[in-house]
């Protein structure tokens, strides 16, 4: 993912907040990583994009947004709260309810 930088927002909208967030897959070698050193703080109001090539990240980054992925490094704060020490569940329905949490 290209880092882009982010123009001045107001600390008190912010909503969410990655913070040196690295993801790297378990059977990844040592210095491959599916995103690296991402910064990013998202606005209360706004809309955004999250655009790229074919494998530049951008499933990675909304899984880790989203708590289906947790980070290898750095945090995620959403409203003030880190995902990492949140307990999150979802539940999918097809023909049977199917619940994941973790925490």
């Amino acid at each position: 993912m290209a880092k882009k930088t982010q123009e001045k927002i107001n600390k008190d909208n912010v909503i969410l907040s990655i913070q040196n967030a690295s993801y790297q897959y378990s059977d990844a070698t040592s210095d491959e990583y599916a995103i690296k050193d991402i910064n990013f703080e998202f606005e209360k109001g706004k809309i955004y994009a999250i655009r790229g090539r074919s494998g530049s990240g951008k499933t990675t980054l909304l899984s880790l947004i989203s708590g289906l992925e947790r980070c290898t490094e750095g945090n995620i704060i959403f409203n003030g709260k880190n995902l990492k020490s949140l307990l999150i569940c979802f539940a999918y329905y097809s023909h049977t309810m199917l619940k994941k949490c973790f925490h």
